[in-house]
């Protein structure tokens, strides 16, 4: 039988774990100037090589994962070929500071950006939906913000930059949607982003913000842990392939809390995916 996830967001994350022990162990990548060099050729070659792409666009909001891919795109393109996206949601506080503060991160990489409001669209959006649940609104918010970046990514001939970390890609904490081109922070945990940003040189004041905001929830409220410890769970589950009973008697760490995270992990497909028939 099929699980009610739609009702409220306590029963959809894990929540914060009962015990947790300490996590002694390296598994992060080497973040220096030679990744940053790697991930700027990649965005070359997938972008200015082929000759296909005039340039990139890249949404930006208040987070951290935005700025660093516009800060990454500068550094591989170029400031003509880049534009950062701006998608102001409506006129509530919450969408004015959001809009704000995406403005501030834009202003200090310095990098060409455009703000769209696109209020009314979202408005119309919502007052279509009859039965909401508590992922109704960010749900809503991202199939419109993503419909406005790629509309103006086709008017210029650029490739839509994906801002994706694989802490939300193994999390499945995303829309069901074709999110971008190119997808440069997509081997990285979230947690090696704040690395990244830092080799950057990112405004210190934009990698301090709280990471999430959204789902009426930060992200460390929605798993109960830092990015540090999520992302070490994530690499002790998908990358050394150990079992939840493994990891909690190794760890010391709620077995049921791991067994929760496992299950986004590997049930995520159903939900990001389309399956196809091949005949």
């Amino acid at each position: 039988m099929a699980k009610d996830r739609t009702q409220n967001v306590e029963s959809y994350y894990p929540g914060k774990p009962k015990k947790t022990g300490p996590l002694n162990f390296t598994y992060k990548k080497v973040t220096d100037e030679a990744m940053v060099e790697k991930v700027c050729d990649f965005l070359r070659d997938n972008i200015t090589v082929p000759d296909y792409w005039a340039g990139a666009v890249v949404g930006i909001s208040d987070g951290l994962d935005g700025a660093t891919t516009g800060a990454l795109a500068l550094k591989a393109l170029g400031k003509e070929r880049v534009l950062a996206v701006i998608v102001n949601l409506g006129d509530i506080p919450e969408h004015r500071e959001q809009e704000a503060l995406a403005i501030a991160s834009a202003e200090a990489l310095g990098v060409e950006y455009e703000v769209f409001d696109a209020s009314k669209i979202y408005g119309a959006f919502q007052a279509l939906v009859k039965e909401r649940g508590p992922f109704t609104d960010v749900n809503i918010s991202t199939r419109v913000v993503q419909n406005i970046l790629f509309q103006v990514a086709d008017e210029k001939n650029y490739a839509v930059l994906s801002t994706i970390n694989k802490s939300e890609i193994l999390t499945g904490r995303l829309m069901e949607h074709f999110y971008g081109h190119v997808a440069p922070l997509a081997p990285l945990f979230k947690s090696e982003i704040f690395d990244l940003a830092r080799v950057l040189n990112v405004p210190e004041e934009i990698i301090a913000r709280k990471p999430g905001g959204v789902d009426t929830w930060y992200d460390e409220d929605t798993f109960g842990v830092t990015y540090d410890t999520l992302d070490k769970m994530l690499y002790l589950l998908t990358e050394k392939h150990l079992t939840p009973e493994m990891i909690a008697k190794q760890y010391s760490f709620d077995e049921a809390w791991i067994e929760r995270l496992e299950e986004r992990t590997t049930q995520r497909d159903w939900r990001l995916t389309t399956k196809e028939l091949h005949l």
